[in-house]
């Protein structure tokens, strides 16, 4: 059986607390995804009829945040978004914009990347963007 030598230790050492900086860095320093991210890391993104007409970041701020979103070009038809801990769902509009009102009453707020909210009636898509790190790919049951 061969023996170690000190240079042998000395690598084996030197790889272990790189590593364990590498580690110990990419868990405490949060990632930031740039201007357009939150401290979060999170963005909103409104597209309307297919065309992106607004992004933001997602601000966790325990103060409420409106954003008015124009529907159409046309007329002065408006979506109106609130944003508050992080989390955002749109405020209820007139009937004449958003006959079912599934997007305002039975969507729940949106704040994690990859949630949506849908208005078909105005073809309006609310989507989060960022990077999450949940652990896992697919939970299945």
């Amino acid at each position: 059986m061969k023996r170690l030598r000190i240079g042998d230790l000395a690598l084996v050492l030197v790889l272990l607390v790189a590593f364990g900086i590498w580690f110990g860095f990419s868990k405490v320093i949060p990632h930031r995804g740039g201007d357009e991210m939150g401290p979060g890391g999170y963005a909103f993104v409104v597209s309307v009829k297919g065309k992106e007409i607004h992004r933001a970041p997602l601000l966790s701020s325990a103060e409420i945040q409106h954003v008015t979103i124009p529907l159409d070009g046309d007329s002065d038809s408006e979506a109106l978004l609130e944003i508050v801990d992080g989390s955002l769902r749109v405020l209820p509009m007139t009937r004449e914009l958003c006959p079912n009102q599934i997007c305002c009453h039975f969507s729940p707020p949106i704040s994690k990347p990859g949630q949506l909210i849908v208005c078909l009636p105005n073809e309006m898509i609310i989507s989060i963007e960022g990077r999450h790190d949940l652990g896992y790919d697919v939970i299945a049951g």
